[in-house]
C-alpha cells in the first residue's frame, strides 16, 4: 500500500519468470506495490469511513473524514471540524490518534472545507496554518511492520513499531 516493498530479501517473494506476456489495458487485482495513488480507491474510503464514525462516537462537530490519495492508505488523513470551542481541533486530533488508524499526517481543517478535496486541504493548510503555534509532533505512536521507515532490524524483533506522527491544525 504504501509504494515500497517492506521485506528483507531472505524473507521475499522469489518469483521465477518462464514466459512475459502483455496487456493493453490490464486489469490488476489485489494491492500492487506500485506508487501511490495507483491502485484502488476503496482502500482509502473504507478507512476514511471508519475513522469518521468513531470520532462521531467521542466527539461533537466532526464534518467529514477523507483520506489523500498520494497519502499511501492513510498516511496522509483529513478530518474536517466545526469549531465549538478553544482547543477543540486539538481534542479532534488526539481522539483521533487513539481511535483511528496508523497514518503519519493528521491535518484538522474547518468544516468549510472537504477533506476528499486535496486542492481545498493544500490551500487550508497553505494560509491557515500558522508552523509556530498549529504544528506539533508526537512521539511514540503505534506503527505497523509495513511502515517504510521502520528499519529492517527493528522489524526482525518482533514487537510492536513504533514512529512519530505530526498534526497540523488549519483551523
Amino acid at each position: 500500500f504504501s509504494g515500497y516493498y517492506t521485506f528483507s530479501d531472505e524473507h521475499g517473494p522469489v518469483i521465477e519468470i518462464k514466459r512475459v506476456m502483455w496487456r493493453n489495458d490490464p486489469i490488476l487485482l489485489g494491492a500492487p506495490p506500485i506508487k501511490p495513488p495507483g491502485g484502488d480507491r476503496l482502500h482509502d474510503f473504507l478507512p476514511a469511513a471508519q475513522l469518521w464514525k468513531r470520532l462521531e462516537e467521542k466527539v461533537a462537530g466532526v464534518r467529514g473524514v477523507g483520506i489523500m490519495p498520494a497519502g499511501a492508505g492513510g498516511f496522509i488523513t483529513v478530518v474536517a471540524i466545526d469549531q465549538e470551542y478553544e482547543g477543540h481541533a486539538k481534542e479532534v486530533a488526539n481522539t483521533a490518534f487513539v481511535v483511528g488508524g496508523l497514518g503519519r499526517f493528521l491535518l484538522v481543517v474547518d468544516g468549510d472545507i472537504d477533506p476528499s478535496k486535496e486542492q481545498e486541504v493544500l490551500w487550508a493548510l497553505a494560509t491557515r496554518c500558522d508552523p509556530q503555534d498549529s504544528v506539533e509532533i508526537v512521539n511514540g505512536c503505534r506503527s505497523t511492520l509495513l511502515d517504510p521507515l521502520i528499519p529492517p532490524g527493528k522489524r526482525a524483533e518482533g514487537e510492536q513499531p513504533t514512529t512519530s506522527r505530526v498534526v497540523l491544525l488549519s483551523c
